[in-house]
């Protein structure tokens, strides 16, 4: 393909700053960038996710409202379809359009030991976000070069923008500090009130037997109205998006940016590398996916946000074409320092007071409750252990029917049963920097960057041992709060599995051309800056998501007060 060297891009002659990326982290760098009057050019794939039909109607009234209800639920091709052999007991509608395939002609990628997921959807993987908000405490910024403090500015920023509902005022609201206004928490449904009633009625009883504490979740998700985002209606229809805009997610701030004349959005562009001179970044290179042309598009400042695997790549392709590097290389081996992410373990239950009580099927699809394992008997990192309690109405139930041990017809009559009574509870354990895991590029002559991801992962030992500890103490949780839980369905998702992927580009104290320093500038490239996950040097428990919406305001606000040095 031929080079096009773009000299001048309008509306705006030379892009003073370029984001890559719109997801969490990019969107909200961006728009920090244009609050001080920069101008930004955000280059991104952007494949759009399907629009929502009927955004008032409730998941019921929508399939008889549907024209065509079976093309919109099961696709063209069938697409939509979720096979009875399916595993996963919580599954998104297979039309959403915000996954990349994993064996895709402009990403592809394999792994050893991790399922990857990755996204070129406009707003990334966080259109699929299931919103939950939460601040990372002092000690889950023990083994970062920076504190808590420096992120309060960049959380109350961002909880402003998007809009979080909970509350502090329970047993886990301690555990889980807060620096932003909360909405009114979501409601309960009648299984979430049983179980959570139960535990109010023992707290002193879970918190000195098993550390274990419950609250009300937070999540970024409007329960008042707000502008044009309208407040949470309880339609059961959250996965195949939220028509209400109730909840959040980074498409939301890419149109507000685009109400500045300042920024440009440029979709169905493929940035594959960037292009250093003299320990800078002089242009991006990239391919035009609707002319199938390779450019270069110049730039003073770049901000990697495309995710901590997108952006891992990217740098990786950058320094394998450096001239300054090319000794460095033959005495090192090209990969990532490191690769995150947060293992995933659910344990389903059946909570036996709702067994032949009614389903709701007006409801709000992700948790509503949080719970937290404080490890204090441990003396030992880590000390905190999150989780999150969900109800299964309203969600796709055809794979659970399945994994009931009865013919087909005889498992609905029974589902319909049990319903109300069907719930979870989800463990996310924390990942730290392992010998091995990593990030690295192989090639591949059919893809587009000549190249294909390969991400090696094997799980530590800490967290097979954690993994053990946690699911013995959820159990005697469960059979406390009167939920009835049985081995064989206890799904360890495999690594990867939690798509809070961090650590390829991991902000450290100390030089490193593989790093970012505490201000999250490449020590390579002095005007490159990383702001998604890619620059945590490990990852706690909670949620990454809000605090890497945080860190970018933070990084952002740094660029935007001196962009000249």
């Amino acid at each position: 393909m031929p080079i096009i060297r773009s000299g001048k891009i309008d509306p705006m002659e030379k892009p003073k700053i370029v984001i890559i990326g719109s997801g969490a982290s990019a969107s909200q760098a961006a728009l920090t960038l244009l609050e001080s009057d920069h101008k930004v050019l955000m280059l991104d794939i952007g494949i759009e996710d399907p629009d929502v039909p009927l955004p008032h109607c409730s998941f019921a009234e929508l399939i008889e409202r549907l024209e065509d209800p079976y093309r919109y639920f099961l696709g063209n091709n069938f697409e939509g379809v979720v096979f009875p052999f399916n595993e996963t007991l919580y599954v998104y509608p297979p039309n959403r359009k915000y996954l990349a395939p994993p064996n895709g002609i402009l990403t592809p990628w394999r792994s050893n030991g991790f399922k990857a997921y990755l996204s070129h959807a406009r707003g990334g993987l966080g259109v699929g976000w299931g919103g939950n908000c939460l601040e990372y405490d002092d000690q889950d910024f023990k083994n970062f070069p920076i504190t808590r403090q420096a992120l309060l500015e960049g959380y109350r920023i961002a909880g402003n923008r998007i809009g979080v509902c909970g509350t502090e005022r329970d047993e886990l609201g301690a555990c889980l500090p807060s620096s932003i206004t909360l909405q009114e928490p979501l409601r309960l449904n009648a299984h979430e009130t049983c179980i959570y009633e139960t535990y109010q009625r023992r707290v002193d009883f879970f918190r000195s037997k098993f550390g274990f504490r419950m609250g009300r979740a937070r999540m970024a998700v409007l329960t008042q109205n707000r502008n044009e985002r309208k407040a949470c209606i309880y339609c059961s229809r959250c996965i195949w998006g939220c028509g209400q805009k109730s909840i959040y997610d980074p498409r939301q701030t890419i149109e507000e940016c685009k109400s500045y004349s300042t920024f440009q959005y440029r979709s169905g562009f493929l940035v594959t590398e960037l292009v250093p001179e003299n320990n800078r970044v002089k242009s991006i290179a990239g391919i035009d996916l609707s002319k199938k042309t390779q450019e270069e598009i110049p730039a003073d400042i770049v901000i990697l946000g495309a995710g901590a695997v997108n952006s891992g790549a990217i740098f990786l392709r950058t320094l394998r074409s450096d001239p300054g590097l090319r000794i460095y290389w033959q005495n090192h081996r090209l990969a990532s320092k490191s690769i995150f992410d947060t293992k995933v373990i659910r344990i389903p239950y059946i909570l036996w007071k709702m067994i032949g009580r009614a389903a709701d099927d007006k409801d709000f699809q992700f948790n509503k409750l949080n719970a937290g394992f404080i490890r204090v008997e441990k003396k030992e990192d880590p000390l905190y252990i999150h989780g999150e309690l969900i109800s299964f109405n309203g969600l796709l139930v055809h794979p659970l029917i399945n994994h009931m041990p009865f013919g087909y017809r005889t498992n609905i009559h029974i589902f319909k049963k049990v319903r109300a009574a069907l719930g979870a509870l989800t463990l996310f354990l924390p990942d730290r920097p392992s010998n091995g895991n990593r990030l690295k590029l192989e090639r591949d002559d059919e893809s587009l960057t000549r190249d294909r991801i390969c991400i090696e992962y094997q799980e530590p030992d800490f967290v097979t041992q954690l993994a053990k500890e946690m699911i013995n103490k959820s159990r005697s949780v469960l059979k406390k709060l009167g939920g009835i839980v049985r081995s064989a369905d206890i799904a360890m998702y495999p690594s990867g599995s939690g798509m809070h992927y961090a650590g390829t580009i991991p902000m450290l104290d100390r030089q490193d051309p593989l790093a970012v320093d505490p201000d999250c500038r490449s020590y390579r490239y002095k005007n490159l800056f990383v702001v998604d996950g890619a620059v945590f040097p490990e990852l706690p428990s909670r949620s990454i998501t809000f605090t890497l919406m945080a860190n970018a305001i933070r990084v952002a606000g740094i660029i935007a007060k001196n962009p000249d040095n």
